[in-house]
């Protein structure tokens, strides 16, 4: 005689799909399965490099796996099961195993195929960490992310129950990427540059920690030519950067998928042309290993910091204003280049001077002080080894420094006597 229970195994396999997009041009990253071998790896030539990406296919960025002993109940009453179907609630866990992202949270998981005879479906119920409410999903192991919930079929024939349950699964999971291996929000504005213009500035415009570089080949009133070079040989010298792809995009269209040397198929990627706009003036910033690119009323850094002013480049020197968010509350402070002059009045010593700051000495009782520091606009030399200065001497009590309205017309009137100078 068949005793009432039924005994439940089943084993669980996890394929995934996940996306997250960022902005450029806007750009996306797919992250798959590794796949392509050393060849695909890149030679250093400028030589063009087309994937194959039939090669690469949905895979694993985690390997999940139901806990044993984690199924309840373990054994199910078979007259229970004769009345209705069972849920069985089995714990999972995972490993996050590819290192290009960070997981923020998992938004979803769906079960799908064909299931295995006697289960009628399969749902998840999310843990409350996975749902991002207590901690970030940065580690690298999570040892309960929900539950499979797997409801057994009701089986109205006793005589007919198996004694246990084995099979395969297959899942869709969604989840939140948070700074993956260098793409978040970020923006780039791409002007025409030449190819020694583009060797000095490339870092400007990197991505994937500097494995990857837009440029811009060409520039029409809707549309651009854009090319992506890859950044596998950055380290070694007398190599060039490796062309992968160029794409003509018109305004607000995106490219197709690509893939970059080193990655394998671990990471796709594609990028849109938002706008192509006149140029202007532009602060590019640096935030720990960040670059931005931005202007007056932009934000930056994860929304967190805003620029607040237009920037400024008053000969050498170079100026802006930004508002950041604290814990308490915003603050606003400036951003600047400072060029340094060391020079010797009077041959007296040597000091060093920034611009705006009091020489130590007055004409006709007026303090003078350093005014501007720039290059003569008829060099092709941008650089302090060519670079000229205006004193202005200014009544009144000595400053500590002079004020950026002051400093301002001081630039504005060096650069209309430079302009007019004929010497």
């Amino acid at each position: 005689m068949k005793s009432n229970k039924f005994y439940f195994g089943i084993f669980l396999l996890i394929f995934l799909f996940g996306s997250v997009s960022a902005s450029y041009a806007t750009s996306s990253v797919q992250f798959t399965q590794p796949g392509i071998g050393s060849s695909f790896l890149g030679s250093g030539t400028t030589s063009e490099v087309n994937f194959n990406s039939e090669i690469c296919t949905s895979g694993q960025d985690f390997i999940i796996r139901i806990v044993p002993g984690g199924c309840t109940p373990p054994v199910v009453r078979s007259d229970l099961l004769e009345e209705q179907n069972v849920p069985v609630y089995c714990k999972l866990q995972a490993l996050k195993v590819n290192p290009l992202i960070t997981v923020s949270s998992i938004d979803s998981i769906s079960f799908g195929g064909t299931y295995p005879e006697g289960i009628s479906t399969v749902a998840f119920v999310p843990s409350y960490p996975a749902l991002g409410l207590d901690r970030q999903l940065s580690n690298g192991a999570w040892e309960n992310i929900g539950y499979a919930v797997i409801f057994l079929k009701r089986n109205a024939n006793e005589s007919s129950m198996p004694e246990f349950l084995a099979g395969g699964l297959s899942a869709t999971i969604r989840y939140s990427l948070r700074d993956s291996f260098g793409l978040e929000n970020y923006k780039f504005y791409l002007p025409l540059m030449t190819d020694s213009e583009f060797s000095e500035l490339q870092g400007q415009y990197a991505f994937f920690n500097h494995m990857g570089y837009l440029r811009a080949d060409d520039i029409q009133s809707n549309s651009a030519s854009i090319s992506i070079y890859s950044g596998l040989n950055s380290n070694q010298n007398g190599i060039e950067k490796q062309k992968i792809l160029s794409r003509n995009l018109d305004v607000g269209e995106e490219s197709s998928s690509f893939f970059l040397p080193g990655f394998g198929c671990l990471a796709s990627s594609s990028f849109k042309l938002d706008a192509v706009q006149g140029q202007e003036t532009r602060a590019v910033l640096k935030v720990n290993s960040e670059i931005f690119e931005v202007t007056n009323g932009e934000f930056f850094y994860d929304g967190k910091c805003q620029v607040v002013s237009d920037p400024l480049r008053e000969g050498l020197r170079e100026t802006v204003q930004v508002r950041c968010a604290g814990d308490d509350k915003s603050q606003t402070f400036g951003l600047a280049i400072e060029p340094t002059i060391t020079l010797s009045i009077n041959s007296g010593v040597e000091k060093t001077y920034h611009v705006g700051d009091p020489l130590g000495y007055s004409f006709d009782e007026k303090t003078i002080y350093l005014g501007y520091v720039g290059t003569d606009p008829k060099s092709k030399s941008d650089t302090l080894r060519n670079s000229l200065i205006y004193l202005v001497t200014v009544p009144g009590e000595p400053l500590e420094k002079l004020d950026q309205d002051t400093l301002s017309k001081v630039a504005k009137y060096a650069k209309n006597d430079l302009r007019n100078d004929k010497t």
